[in-house]
């Protein structure tokens, strides 16, 4: 029989062993599978394909190329910020296919003539990395993590948060799903959200129940968005709106932005979509990856156990930046990783922590990740949150068949007529 302190010495010589000999690849290589559903941002769902031709293949074939295109634009407009958009690339119906991972097809119908069905691209990651950075165009691929949106309604009584249905709460309801970096979640407002938080409190900013709503959507951030109403003639002219993002970290600066009525649009839409777009832009110029500045960092990991270290890594192949993520030491309790990413280190702080990695500083100056809620711990599972409002849809992409040319950038009618900074 070996002796059991040989055999533990073995098994833990096994471990580091089969570990180091796996290196993550974080997503550069083409056959790195990235975690299903929405969490993969190189993946387009739900385009919408509707073609009619002189035969039904003739109708099904133009339908896919056109869908392929859209897509491609969809994920284009997803990736970058608005103000490159007269850049981006004109792919050739060829081109575009060659960026092509797979698609899936559902929904579909045809007669004679017509082709009617949804279309699901899963783009190469690789690919279109190449096609932005030959183009000069800057790019941003790190998802955020659900931010929780509190519409709230400024009128001379007081703020209204749940109390009754606002126009400022409908127009957060309406808007679409988002398909964007920035998952925004708009709270149903039932008995268990008025509990958690009031107007009162979600204006002054307290922490505490600011928590508790977003523990309950199982969410990052939470803006509190306060619209003022401006009036003339006794319709609203004009709609003012306050924005104060709240995380973990405490509260960031405030946005006061301006949103001025026009003929045959409505108002409160028009300043909810405006604001749904800047906090994507926000988020994207700050997550941009500048691809030539490559760097290289090596952090510690505090362990439990193996089970915690898989956990670690399937949650590292997450972080977009990270161009390798290598396993370099590995003891009892805890493991070094070489970090090579592209960015600053406030990009991979921000990179992770969507991922539920802190990244922080020891007080020797050396660099350590931090899990937060690690699965393998005793802490019990969040529970599901309930079934909120559409979250927002950041990219405004019109669904479709795709133009020759992409059109020049044209002031948005969501834009904001002002915006102040508060700090």
């Amino acid at each position: 029989m070996v002796p059991s302190l040989v055999a533990n010495g073995f098994r833990r010589l096994f471990f580091a062993s089969f570990f180091l000999s796996l290196p993550l690849l974080a997503g550069f290589a083409d056959g790195w599978a990235q975690t299903p559903g929405d969490a993969d941002v190189y993946t387009v769902e739900n385009v919408p394909l509707d073609t009619t031709a002189q035969t039904a293949a003739a109708a099904r074939e133009t339908a896919l190329a056109n869908g392929q295109a859209e897509a491609l634009r969809r994920l284009l407009a997803r990736l970058t910020v608005r103000a490159d958009a007269a850049r981006l690339p004109r792919l050739s119906a060829a081109e575009t296919g060659d960026l092509v991972r797979g698609i899936e097809l559902e929904g579909e119908k045809a007669s004679s003539v017509r082709y009617i069905a949804s279309l699901r691209v899963r783009f190469r990651a690789d690919g279109v990395r190449s096609l932005l950075r030959r183009s000069g165009i800057p790019f941003a691929e790190t998802r955020s993590k659900p931010m929780l949106v509190l519409p709230v309604l400024s009128t001379e009584s007081g703020p209204i948060l749940w109390e009754e249905t606002t126009p400022w709460r409908e127009a957060w309801a309406n808007i679409p799903r988002s398909e964007g970096l920035v998952p925004l979640i708009v709270p149903v407002g039932d008995l268990d959200d008025v509990r958690a938080i009031d107007a009162a409190k979600a204006t002054s900013g307290d922490t505490t129940q600011l928590a508790a709503i977003a523990a309950r959507y199982n969410a990052g951030d939470v803006i509190v968005a306060v619209a003022t109403p401006q009036s003339a003639g006794g319709t609203v002219s004009a709609v003012q709106v306050s924005l104060s993002r709240f995380s973990a970290s405490g509260q960031d600066e405030t946005l006061v932005e301006n949103y001025g009525a026009e003929p045959g649009k409505d108002v409160w839409a028009k300043a909810a979509a405006g604001v749904a777009v800047n906090i994507e832009e926000a988020w994207k110029r700050s997550a941009l990856i500048r691809y030539d500045n490559p760097r290289s960092l090596t952090a510690t990991v505090s362990l439990a156990g193996i089970d915690e270290l898989v956990e670690v890594r399937r949650r590292l192949a997450n972080v977009a930046i990270l161009q390798r993520a290598e396993l370099v030491y590995l003891a009892r309790n805890e493991a070094q990783f070489r970090f090579d990413y592209f960015g600053d280190e406030r990009q991979l702080a921000s990179a992770l922590a969507q991922n539920d990695l802190v990244l922080e500083q020891s007080s020797s100056g050396g660099w350590r990740v931090r899990p937060r809620g690690m699965a393998t711990s005793a802490k019990p599972a969040p529970s599901a949150p309930p079934a909120a409002s559409p979250a927002v849809d950041s990219t405004s992409g019109v669904l479709g068949t795709m133009p020759d040319d992409l059109p020049p950038p044209s002031e948005p009618d969501d834009m904001p007529d002002e915006t102040v900074i508060v700090r």
